[in-house]
């Protein structure tokens, strides 16, 4: 059974509504929130763990339904939502390691003052140092993701960013986003998960190519096992259990 996508921007993936896109019309999505008056982004990704955590979570599921950009991260969304008749090529799959340098250059570009929140702070010192070192002439600030709610506001308030990228985890930073973001005058919130303990090396960043094929679990793995083999063998069981379900109520409503 496929699905007529009548809004292509806006599909629906075992409940989360999703959003094909590639990362210069997400940049033109930020560009509208700053620039033009757009209401605020809140910028979320899925990837098999969201699913899951969607699934178990119910600040997760609040938290999708909130955000106004929810874009491809995991090739097996991809791959169940083209089983759900969606035509949505592999291509839309992409996380913000894939283009970090064109996002931090945008940011350059238009002097856009960015604020990242999150991670251990001697990791984020490095991860951030080579970020500016770069980029030169990048307004990035930061702040480790141990601090309580207060400081991250007095934070906010003072460097007044245009952007906020939050790294705090999930569901840590689904929550956060739930009951702070309206506290404070930020026109985009992008959650962004772990991404600086790759840039910072920390954890070991795979080969870009093996997200684009699917594969990039598998490094994730290897490299974190202790950590991860829930999130890669069990998880995915949850998942696939659930999305096995939907898909036999499209094939025949009446089971």
């Amino acid at each position: 059974m496929n699905h007529v996508v009548s809004n292509p921007d806006n599909v629906d993936v075992l409940g989360i509504k999703l959003n094909p896109i590639r990362y210069q019309a997400l940049f033109s999505k930020i560009d509208d929130s700053i620039q033009n008056g757009a209401p605020k982004s809140i910028i979320a990704y899925t990837n098999l763990h969201g699913l899951y955590m969607y699934l178990k979570s119910k600040v997760v599921k609040d938290f999708y339904k909130a955000s106004t950009v929810n874009y491809f991260d995991g090739m097996t969304v991809v791959l169940f939502a083209k089983a759900l008749g969606y035509p949505i090529p592999t291509n839309y799959r992409m996380t913000l390691l894939d283009f970090i340098d064109e996002f931090f250059i945008h940011c350059k570009d238009n002097k856009y003052k960015v604020l990242w929140i999150g991670g251990e702070e001697d990791y984020l010192k490095i991860g951030i140092d080579r970020l500016k070192t770069k980029i030169p002439g990048l307004e990035l600030d930061s702040i480790n993701g141990f601090q309580k709610t207060e400081v991250y506001l007095d934070k906010i308030n003072n460097v007044k960013p245009d952007i906020i990228l939050l790294g705090l985890g999930q569901p840590r930073q689904e929550e956060w986003v739930l009951a702070n973001k309206d506290k404070f005058d930020c026109k985009v919130i992008w959650c962004i998960g772990a991404t600086i303990d790759y840039i910072s090396g920390k954890v070991y960043m795979p080969p870009r190519w093996a997200g684009r094929i699917g594969m990039e679990w598998f490094f994730r793995l290897v490299s974190e096992p202790k950590r991860m083999w829930f999130r890669y063998f069990i998880e995915p069981l949850v998942v696939l259990t659930y999305f096995l379900r939907v898909k036999l109520s499209l094939i025949n409503p009446n089971t």
